[in-house]
């Protein structure tokens, strides 16, 4: 089984030292699609940033189940391993986690949902959460989340070019076979207990991807 990874951006200095409008994350993200149509894969992804303590919550438990021990399958992979005839009775051939975290700033915004959509030397941020929330409209495949009562539909704001953007995060997803179906907003508290948080990760999961036709 492949190792699973994380996609995100690592550190301040490894994005804004790159040209302006950097969208190298919107074009893994496409690639990361691509893949699941070819390889008949589904992956749970979010969009976050490094300003929120709701996303940093959820990146850390994304990087701990997919975090190998003592060089062996990851806890995720365990669970993949469990879950095998559910997942090829859906006709996958596996699920993995994918985050894309915006880095943080230093001073520490006041705002982080502006500050991240308004960071000029990014664009993927706006082009993800408009692929995202794009394919929630007119796509006989998505479902509203389910699952997670944290999780609720997106909720859109306008900036100031009167462009639709998001107004929580994180902005959570589920694509299967390249189609998106299901997008939400928020997550549980940051409050929450390890196994709470890992639980959620798992029944988001189980009830939105292999919901009946």
């Amino acid at each position: 089984m492949k190792l699973m990874t994380i996609t995100t951006v690592a550190s301040v200095s490894a994005v804004q030292v790159l040209a302006c409008s950097n969208d190298s994350q919107y074009e893994n993200f496409i690639n990361d699609i691509n893949d699941s149509e070819k390889n008949n894969t589904a992956f749970f992804g979010f969009l976050g940033s490094a300003d929120s303590q709701e996303s940093i919550a959820l990146y850390d438990i994304f990087s701990y189940l997919n975090q190998s021990i003592n060089n062996q399958k990851s806890l995720w992979q365990n669970w993949i391993t469990e879950q095998d005839a559910t997942i090829k009775n859906a006709g996958l051939t596996n699920i993995y986690l994918k985050a894309y975290q915006g880095p943080p700033h230093d001073p520490k915004p006041s705002d982080p949902i502006d500050s991240f959509w308004n960071d000029k030397n990014i664009s993927w941020q706006k082009n993800i959460f408009n692929w995202v929330y794009g394919n929630t409209k007119g796509n006989s495949n998505y479902h509203t989340p389910q699952g997670v009562s944290e999780v609720t539909e997106i909720e859109v704001k306008k900036d100031d070019k009167d462009n639709d953007m998001f107004k929580n995060l994180p902005i959570v997803f589920i694509i299967k076979k390249g189609q998106l179906i299901t997008a939400g907003q928020n997550w549980i508290s940051t409050e929450s207990n390890r196994p709470q948080k890992i639980e959620a990760v798992k029944t988001f999961v189980l009830t939105n991807l292999f919901l009946p036709s």
